[in-house]
């Protein structure tokens, strides 16, 4: 009889095999671990890496081989165990591309093919027992969703900070040599981690691998500290069978699952760029080397059984003055783990890191927040490297300047210059000193300098202007003048001898880049200044063009007067 159903059995593998090979070669069936769903899951779960369907050999997944036209998972395949062809020996099984006659910690020969009966979908929790349709495996049991910390890969539910066929992503296995350290394939585990069959596992809180690889804790019971208990130890919160230290894990800060993304690490419950003061990154995740079992005076240097960590050394006892609280060594009147008594923790603060000062908690402020307004519940309400008004200190704000609004950064106060200013004398005080619109030394940029006697600054360009005041001539050789006021726009020229005399008005405005004589006026005696005696060039009075001698003698060039004005 047995022989009658291995043989229907074959000769049903080998129809569909027939059948197979008439399929499109797109249809690529993908092989891996806990890819088994099918109604035979005992045998044909175990015949599912040897027999596959014919594939495009271009189109195998990364992780896989071509042998014989078809797509195998050489991890696990005992017909193909680490290349194509070789066969394990009858008893053995495919683990990692070796035969092995016993399979790793954690893994199970399921008819010759090592599986994790924790996450294997067509043999969860024992060989054959496969999940219905739309089920995944998860601890054992067939469930609609992944438990916390895991995903669905093709229906098995892996851990992908640690499993090495699925590292990162579903589907990244490392190569041969690596195992699977915090999402990544390196050559070895990283601090506190161990290697367990090519897979980084955590002995201090892994219920699979508790204390030692391959030693799984019984139903009902966490890993705490290395050993199988009821309940996970003082300071630790049971997340899906694991313990953990929701202050310090990377993976499950302040709540199961809740993984601190890249770059951060777990201080205190909370992701933070930087551990708080007293601690130290170890892989991502925060821990004090003074009292730290799994990780005392450095990262990764754990305690053997029986011993605790106290003042960064693994003893047999605690030092004086301190306690043993669940293995590690506390000053209950310093650890804000521990504050007063063991497990008693300080509440965490926005922007603060709690402490302990004598048995009794408070907080301390991170770099630049200060506690300003003195309520506990807010913690370190304000970012004093960039508040104006508390700038550098609580109450420290940054003083107005001239022409410039003010800034803080990095604790310090500066000023921002408003458009068209600029601070040109580096003084603080006088704010922004130069309009570089109208300054002529400073004419759109600090030192652009407008030269020449004539030049201006308009607009924060520079340009042909007036002459240059008390600058003067003479019509005639006889007929002197001077330029008592002048601009862009106008200039005011007068007389510069008594009675005055004849002169070439318009041909003295076109030779400064004026185009007329806009106005006349005076026949008095003064400089500058119509009937203003005590006036002169450097000291005018006020012009009165009222058009007095403005009477043109030979055309519009000569004209008999003391005083007119010329004009763009």
């Amino acid at each position: 009889m047995k022989q009658l159903t291995h043989l229907n059995r074959s000769t049903r593998i080998a129809g569909a095999v027939a059948l197979a090979l008439t399929i499109n070669a797109c249809s690529t069936p993908v092989v891996g671990p806990g890819d088994s769903s099918t109604s035979e899951a005992g045998f044909d779960g175990a015949m599912e890496a040897a027999v596959d369907v014919p594939t495009d050999t271009n189109s195998c997944p990364s992780n896989q081989l071509t042998c014989s036209g078809r797509c195998v998972d050489a991890q696990i395949d005992p017909a193909n165990c680490g290349a194509c062809g070789n066969a394990c020996a009858a008893g053995q099984a495919c683990s990692m591309g070796m035969c092995v006659t016993n399979c790793p910690p954690g893994q199970s020969n399921c008819m010759g093919m090592c599986r994790d009966l924790q996450g294997d979908r067509g043999n969860c929790s024992a060989c054959g027992t496969a999940c219905a349709s739309g089920q995944v495996c998860s601890m054992g049991m067939c469930v609609t969703s992944c438990a916390t910390g895991q995903t669905d890969c093709m229906g098995s539910c892996r851990d992908l900070s640690t499993d090495r066929a699925n590292c990162g992503t579903c589907g990244s296995a490392c190569a041969a040599g690596q195992v699977c350290s915090m999402g990544m394939c390196v050559v070895s585990c990283g601090a506190g981690l161990t290697d367990c069959m090519g897979t980084c596992r955590d002995l201090q809180s892994d219920r699979g691998n508790c204390g030692a690889c391959g030693t799984m804790c019984p139903a009902g019971q966490a890993c705490s500290m290395g050993m199988c208990a009821p309940t996970c130890a003082m300071g630790q919160t049971d997340c899906m069978g694991t313990c953990r230290d929701l202050t310090s894990d990377n993976l499950n800060c302040g709540a199961c699952g809740r993984a601190c993304p890249s770059g951060q690490a777990c201080s205190m419950g909370m992701c933070a760029s930087t551990c708080a003061m007293g601690q130290t990154d170890c892989m991502g995740t925060c821990r004090d080397l003074t009292s730290d079992r799994a990780n005392c005076g450095a990262c990764g240097r754990a305690c053997a059984a029986g011993q605790v960590c106290s003042a960064s050394a693994c003893v047999a006892s605690c030092g004086m003055g301190l306690t043993n609280c669940s293995g590690s060594c506390a000053d209950t009147n310093t650890s804000p783990s521990n504050c007063g008594a063991c497990g008693t923790a300080c509440a965490t603060a926005p922007n603060a890191s709690p402490v302990c000062v004598g048995g009794g908690c408070d907080f301390v402020c991170r770099a630049g927040f200060r506690d300003c307004n003195s309520v506990a519940m807010d913690g370190c309400e304000l970012d004093v490297r960039a508040d104006v008004n508390n700038c550098g200190r609580c109450g420290g704000a940054c003083p107005a300047r001239a022409n410039a609004s003010p800034r803080c950064g990095a604790g310090v106060c500066s000023f921002v210059c408003d458009a068209n200013f600029l601070d040109c004398n580096r003084v603080a005080t006088d704010g922004c000193e130069a309009n570089t619109r109208t300054d002529a030394n400073n004419c759109g940029a600090c030192g652009n300098v407008c030269s020449g006697s004539t030049n201006t600054c308009e607009n924060g360009v520079c340009v042909v202007g007036g002459p240059a005041q008390c600058l003067s001539g003479t019509t005639n050789a006889t007929a002197r003048w001077v330029v008592c006021r002048s601009d862009a726009a106008t200039a005011w020229i007068a007389h510069a001898t008594p009675g005055g005399g004849s002169f070439q008005a318009l041909a003295i405005c076109q030779s400064f880049g004026y185009t007329r004589v806009a106005r006349w006026g005076g026949t008095f005696n003064s400089i500058c200044g119509y009937n203003q005696s005590t006036a002169s060039c450097s000291m005018p009075g006020t012009p009165t063009f009222d058009g007095a001698g403005g009477n043109p003698t030979s055309g519009a060039a000569i004209a008999n007067t003391v005083m007119w004005e010329c004009a763009r």
